[in-house]
């Protein structure tokens, strides 16, 4: 899967929404795809990541 590199709209429903800290140097932009990097920390979903969801809004801790 390859890492977006702008915001993407994406129809929601309605459901949790959490908040959870962006890792350092990372930017997740609306609609991707969100894991967890093993610490807490969330980051673009990568192979092995437990699946957040889906980002609502972009998040940039660059």
């Amino acid at each position: 899967m390859t890492t977006l590199a702008s915001d993407v709209q994406r129809p929601f429903e309605l459901g949790t929404i959490n908040e959870v800290p962006v890792i350092a140097g990372d930017i997740i932009y609306e609609g991707a795809a969100v894991g967890d990097n093993a610490s807490g920390y969330a980051r673009p979903l990568q192979n092995g990541d437990y699946f957040y969801g889906f980002a609502e809004q972009n998040a940039d801790n660059a």
